[in-house]
């Protein structure tokens, strides 16, 4: 029985022999080899110079078997270096995100302007006495023989967007200056009398509705006209007497609707004209139907109704205008006016409805067309008007009286911001005791003044 149990563990015994024990078994007689290092334990060196031993092989290619198991097991693959992605090409949009997306939104798109405006003004009738508002019913020159300073703003304002979608706005202007006693200063509980004050201050959102609505908050220039309060985009250095009549400023709410592209119609309720604290119990409604069917043509329909005196709410005042805007050709610009309105209980002999209206017609011709970058414009143009205003009952003017005017320029501008422009004007009333004379009393129909005025707008 011994010898088959010999035989037996024999063969047990190379069952689980590691592989370099069955490549290599001992010699009946020799010893047997030491028993395998563990695979975390370090192999004893070679001996220099000799060639490693199949011990050695062996672990080395099972070394290399498990690491490839280990890899097709896990996944685990080498990972080669990435270039960075390329920048975003010009005009693309950048996600920013934390303090800095709140700062850039606030930032984008708004806008520093601002001009200046200064002139002489000679009255041939050449009233005496003081200087001051010698020359009637003028806005922007009412003083005689003397330099001024017409007109000066700095605005601050954030405009919207020119597409459907939600957005703010707001816009802040103060102006200085001569013109602003005869415009802005007429409130006598807001800065009344001042030559500074605010012009425009008001908040507005354009609501993310399918027809574009923008709702506007605060004090603004009054939308009648063709005309600006901004002499440098004005079609003449003065002012007609259509504007002279017509609402400088409103004070209140404004809701504007696009109807269709280049139709739009805008709500106004709000205080009565000029005055930024209601004077009365009553409301002022008004509103502006605007249509542009070619880049070159543009009309307007304006209105505005309401009690407008101090502490009256019965006598009711309304006024009706159509503007057209027409450009024939390049360069030639065409302007023109036409005013209907009546006021109760404001006839100043009689105490009854006053009725007024009238016509204007502008024409502005540029000659020495100049580019800079992507901005045109005239170095030369050529300026006239006419206009006619009956005032019956004097509940604008003072008089009852009907007024014509007749003006001529000429404007060169050598720069796109800078412009110097020369103007007569020829003012002519149905009375007498209109104008003023040499004697410094009301005894001329007729009143001639020349003005020369340089601005600049930036």
């Amino acid at each position: 029985m011994r010898a088959p149990s010999l035989a037996l563990a024999l063969a047990l015994s190379l069952s689980v022999a590691p592989a370099w024990a069955q490549d290599e078994a001992p010699a009946p007689g020799e010893p047997a080899p030491p028993a395998e290092a563990p695979l975390d334990e370090e192999p004893l060196p070679a001996d220099e110079g000799s060639a490693p031993s199949a011990r050695e092989q062996a672990l080395e290619e099972r070394v290399r078997a498990l690491e490839e198991r280990l890899n097709a097991v896990e996944g685990v693959t080498p990972t080669l270096p990435q270039e960075p992605p390329p920048p975003p090409e010009p005009g693309e949009d950048e996600t920013q995100t934390g303090a800095a997306a709140i700062l850039l939104n606030l930032a984008d798109r708004i806008e520093l302007h601002g001009d200046v405006v200064g002139n002489y003004v000679w009255n041939t009738n050449d009233p005496p006495g003081p200087r001051k508002d010698r020359n009637l019913l003028r806005v922007s020159d009412p003083d005689h023989d003397t330099f001024g300073l017409v007109w000066t703003s700095l605005s601050l304002s954030r405009s919207l967007k020119d597409e459907a979608g939600l957005d703010w706005g707001f816009k802040a202007e103060v102006a200085a200056g001569r013109m602003v006693e005869e415009t802005l200063s007429l409130d006598p509980e807001f800065n009344g009398g001042d030559e500074i004050n605010v012009g425009e201050a008001y908040a507005e959102l354009q609501l993310p509705t399918l027809l574009r609505i923008r709702v506007r908050l605060g004090r603004a220039y009054g939308w009648f006209g063709t005309e600006s309060l901004h002499l440098g985009d004005s079609q003449l250095t003065t002012l007609s007497v259509l504007a002279n009549f017509t609402p400088y400023t409103n004070t209140g709410l404004f809701v504007e609707v696009e109807l269709l592209e280049g139709l739009t119609y805008m709500q106004y309720v709000g205080n009565g004209s000029e005055v930024v604290i209601d004077n009365n119990d009553a409301k002022t409604l008004g509103g502006r139907l605007s249509y542009q069917p070619l880049d070159t043509l543009s009309f307007a329909l304006h209105w505005i109704w309401g009690a407008e005196r101090d502490d009256n709410v019965h006598d009711q005042r309304w006024q009706l205008e159509l503007d057209v805007v027409f450009e024939p050709l390049e360069g030639t610009e065409l302007y023109a006016m036409l005013h209907l309105g009546q006021e109760e209980g404001a006839a100043v002999n009689s105490a009854g409805v006053a009725k007024f209206g009238g016509g204007s017609l502008a024409l502005r011709q540029g000659f020495l067309l100049e580019k800079d970058g992507a901005a045109e414009w005239h170095q030369l143009v050529f300026m006239a008007r006419g206009t006619v205003y009956r005032d019956q009952g004097g509940a604008n003017s003072g008089l009852d009286q009907t007024l014509s005017e007749v003006s001529l320029g000429v404007e060169f501008a050598p720069l796109q911001y800078v412009w110097v422009r020369g103007e007569w004007r020829l003012d002519t009333s149905s009375r007498k005791d209109a104008f003023f004379g040499k004697r410094g009393v009301r005894n001329r129909r007729h009143q001639d003044t020349w003005t020369l005025a340089m601005g600049v707008k930036f």
